[in-house]
């Protein structure tokens, strides 16, 4: 039902990106990433904007194009350097891309405008544990103390101190 609203949005306003990005939106959804491509990318076309970029790039992950995405955002960062939407998943994907430079970079921007994001805070303290940084540890303790309760930060903060020799 949702692909049949869709449809009759393209038809009825070819020149919006609306109707597209809900076809890419459903298609994700059934887990088709390659439909979801061709209708986000012409979304994307038509109607340059955050919400749309980072559906695509989600769409370029799915389909195992995560290069696609990651040039997809650093394109947009070059315009937009104040999105930290599109900053998080940019990190997220280099550090899955295993540029940890980079990606420990593009997490110690986010902090300077959210310095208690738990993610973040727990993503950097990996990062920071696998360079042999010594920051490691202070970081995944700000992690920890914002937030015991996630099982992830819990893991990040005790494999870090136990990396660091703090065995108790």
């Amino acid at each position: 039902e949702a692909l049949s609203i869709a449809k009759q949005l393209q038809q009825e306003n070819p020149d919006a990106a609306l109707g597209y990005q809900l076809e890419g939106r459903v298609h994700l959804s059934q887990y088709r990433p390659a439909d979801a491509l061709n209708a986000l990318e012409t979304a994307y076309s038509k109607q340059k904007d955050s919400q749309i970029l980072l559906q695509l790039a989600q769409a370029y992950v799915s389909a195992d194009r995560r290069a696609d995405a990651i040039k997809l955002l650093e394109d947009w960062m070059t315009e937009h350097p104040e999105d930290q939407s599109a900053t998080s998943l940019l990190a997220m994907y280099y550090q899955a891309a295993g540029r940890d430079g980079e990606a420990t970079k593009a997490y110690e921007s986010l902090l300077q405008n959210n310095s208690e994001n738990v993610l973040v805070l727990n993503n950097l303290a990996w990062l920071y544990q696998k360079q042999g940084d010594s920051r490691a540890v202070e970081t995944a303790k700000r992690a920890y103390d914002l937030s015991p309760q996630r099982p992830e930060v819990a893991d990040t903060y005790g494999w870090v101190l136990l990396q660091s020799g703090e065995v108790q």
